[in-house]
């Protein structure tokens, strides 16, 4: 039996944090399962580095089976993204970032962009992420 530590506990109903690399290996998530989603999702707060994105109820019946622990791994798989917290009774996710790495502007491209331009921002993320994969893999 496992135990949660104070530091592991959600606050206010937000889903736990874990690495994936605490966690085990996660797989990528598709950019054609997350397309759907963005016309159920707006930014409702934006800073360089921490950015919080509202999801209407529709998303969750578009997400094709994706849970929310899915996509909280998924994206903190990315190099850059530093923490995400995830508020169910608020439909939001709180996404803590490298600015210098991640540039503010993918993340509007991403979720407010059209469909080019989302996958164009998904391209570089993952080849970034890709990338910095590599290289720490060439330092070993």
């Amino acid at each position: 039996m496992s135990r949660i530590t104070a530091a592991q506990t959600p606050r206010n109903n937000e889903t736990p944090m874990t690495r994936p690399s605490e966690a085990g290996a996660t797989s990528a998530v598709p950019i054609d399962d997350l397309l759907p989603l963005r016309v159920h999702s707006r930014i409702v707060h934006h800073l360089p580095g921490r950015l919080r994105v509202r999801v209407s109820r529709a998303a969750l019946m578009a997400s094709k089976g994706l849970s929310p622990g899915g996509f909280r791994d998924a994206l903190v798989s990315f190099d850059g993204v530093r923490d995400c917290r995830l508020s169910l009774p608020t439909l939001s996710a709180i996404i803590d970032y490298d600015a210098e790495r991640l540039p503010p502007d993918l993340w509007v491209s991403l979720i407010e962009g059209t469909d080019d331009e989302a996958r164009a921002a998904w391209k570089d993320l993952v080849s970034d992420t890709t990338r910095a994969t590599n290289q720490g893999d060439s330092t070993s």
